[in-house]
């Protein structure tokens, strides 16, 4: 009776980890497996249906970001500064809207638009007041834009159904989450998806890249507290995590999709002084010592500019 009830036990376990918990074994079992959790992602979020049927998502965040790079501090805990935005897509008519204001340590402000209206495109500096020409105005050149988006970095992934592998499962904070990858179609990067075990929502998205401090690393964005939305399930808050250490968290201060959109934003502002020719009228040269100076009204900031003397270069002509 005891090795019965065993036996009886062992199978109820392996029973309940599912076909999804095992190993597939050829590049069809991977994909298989994946297209299941991926499918149940879809229906989670709305259904394809549904999400394709988005034309305009316009979306506000504020919250803190931490300047890993630029902190005060050599070490950890990075020094926080506050940001918040816009981001406004428009698939049907091929825009994008995004205005940001953030800061550096120091209280530099930094407050920035990038419109795309499908024939051209431009970037203005509002500290400055100056207007940049943005080359490719085209709205698929925009690709890491829509991947503040959930929705459509299942929309992007299900365009590739193909491509869809998965690799296991993981254990992380208390919850499970399926991984599945594919190869993006704008530049082959190989892109992981975080699915929710419980919930089969997207938990994140996780890239390979080389991180300036650690070398190979993993950029994680993660997606939390869902709701819904005119029938779709929407986050609350986007986390940002390069080589594992908080980058950026917002919260989302105001959803709408299919909402109505200012003409205006779509057209460049007037009054903004033209940067394509030149630096700005402020532009100064401080000298700090011999061939070392800054470069003052650069882009909003100050750049230094270090001379250097090449010597010898006449005598290396003469023997070339």
């Amino acid at each position: 009776m005891r090795r019965w009830l065993t036996l009886g036990t062992l199978a109820a376990i392996v029973s309940s980890v599912g076909a999804e918990a095992q190993q597939p074994t050829s590049a069809l079992d991977s994909y298989r497996q994946a297209r299941r959790v991926f499918d149940r992602a879809l229906v989670a979020h709305g259904g394809l249906e549904r999400l394709r049927a988005i034309g305009v998502v316009d979306v506000r965040h504020e919250g803190i970001g931490y300047a890993r790079n630029q902190s005060l501090s050599a070490r950890a805990p990075w020094t926080t500064t506050p940001t918040r935005g816009r981001l406004i897509l428009d698939t049907r008519a091929g825009r994008i809207f995004l205005e940001n204001e953030t800061q550096f340590p120091g209280m530099f402000r930094n407050q920035t638009q990038f419109v795309t209206n499908g024939r051209e495109a431009w970037q203005v500096n509002w500290v400055e007041r100056r207007w940049f020409t943005v080359p490719n105005a085209a709205l698929t050149a925009r690709r890491g834009l829509y991947r503040r988006l959930p929705h459509q970095v299942l929309l992007l992934a299900a365009d590739r159904p193909e491509a869809l592998r998965w690799v296991g499962l993981r254990s992380e904070g208390g919850r499970r989450y399926h991984l599945i990858t594919y190869a993006s179609d704008d530049n082959g990067q190989q892109i992981t998806l975080l699915i929710d075990a419980a919930t089969h929502l997207l938990a994140g998205f996780e890239t390979v890249y080389d991180d300036a401090m650690t070398g190979d690393a993993i950029s994680q964005v993660l997606f939390a507290d869902y709701a819904p939305v005119n029938g779709v399930q929407f986050p609350g808050r986007r986390i940002f995590k390069p080589a594992g250490e908080v980058g950026e968290e917002v919260r989302y201060t105001d959803v709408s999709l299919d909402g109505e959109v200012p003409d205006s934003l779509w057209v460049r502002p007037e009054g903004l002084v033209d940067g394509n020719g030149g630096p700005a009228a402020d532009t100064t040269l401080l000298k700090l010592a011999d061939d070392v100076y800054v470069v003052q009204g650069v882009a909003g900031g100050n750049s230094s500019l270090v001379v250097y003397m090449e010597i010898g270069r006449a005598s290396c002509r003469e023997r070339v």
